[in-house]
């Protein structure tokens, strides 16, 4: 035996109509509930994604425009739970599956970069903390909870001149247990030291002279004390 079912005719008046519009490379949409034409803003080339511009340069290219001259994306965690993000990835040699990672965080307003020193695969890598500002605008590198304006946790070189603040301004170097705490200045065969100023005068100067490794001199308009690395002391000479 053979079953047999006869399916209705439908007409082409029984279907709901779409009338399909829009010009070249631009995404589409439904500008109303029948119509379909151009999406106002995201534009296709083929390659890459513009919004606001036809002329994107990189995968996804954001412009401002006229009626919003600000270029913004907005990444919200609607819930409240979670720390939104943006994960950037440098592709381990020729691999498209493993990546150097770096993270960027909103946490509370404080911003948080994390990275990695090794590669992995792609969304399953292992990032910490490495550079944190705080809303309150506390700068922490190698810690996530820095109490001044600039807290450093390990070993750091400044170049060039160095200012701190100008009310009750202080650098301030914390050990920690069964470490030796230092300050070091390395030069190379020109004077080294340590200048006290007023207004940007210097009014002492505690220095090692160039080319001298044997002598430490305190100067204020010449110089006053000198010590000897053999043990002698000088007042005035």
């Amino acid at each position: 035996h053979v079953l047999t079912h006869s399916f209705p005719t439908r007409r082409s008046s029984d279907l709901s109509s779409v009338t399909v519009s829009g010009t070249t490379n631009y995404l589409v949409r439904f500008t109303s509930s029948s119509t379909i034409g151009n999406s106002s803003a995201a534009y296709d080339n083929g390659t890459n994604i513009g919004i606001g511009t036809t002329g994107p340069v990189g995968k996804f290219d954001v412009r401002p425009d006229v009626s919003y001259p600000q270029a913004e994306a907005f990444i919200v965690d609607t819930d409240g739970s979670q720390n939104p993000r943006i994960r950037l990835y440098r592709p381990d040699g020729g691999s498209s599956t493993t990546a150097y990672p770096i993270h960027i965080k909103n946490q509370l307003g404080d911003l948080n970069i994390l990275t990695s020193s090794s590669s992995a695969i792609l969304g399953s890598e292992t990032v910490s903390s490495k550079l944190y500002l705080k809303a309150d605008g506390n700068l922490g590198i190698g810690t996530s909870s820095p109490v001044y304006k600039l807290e450093v946790n390990g070993n750091f070189a400044a170049a060039g001149g160095s200012s701190f603040g100008t009310t009750y301004p202080q650098l301030t170097i914390n050990g920690t247990t069964n470490q030796h705490t230092y300050v070091v200045i390395n030069r190379t065969n020109y004077e080294a030291g340590v200048q006290l100023q007023t207004s940007g005068t210097t009014k002492w100067w505690m220095y090692m002279p160039s080319g001298d490794d044997t002598t430490l001199r305190f100067y204020s308009s010449a110089d006053r004390v000198t010590f000897k690395n053999d043990g002698n002391v000088g007042i005035g000479t």
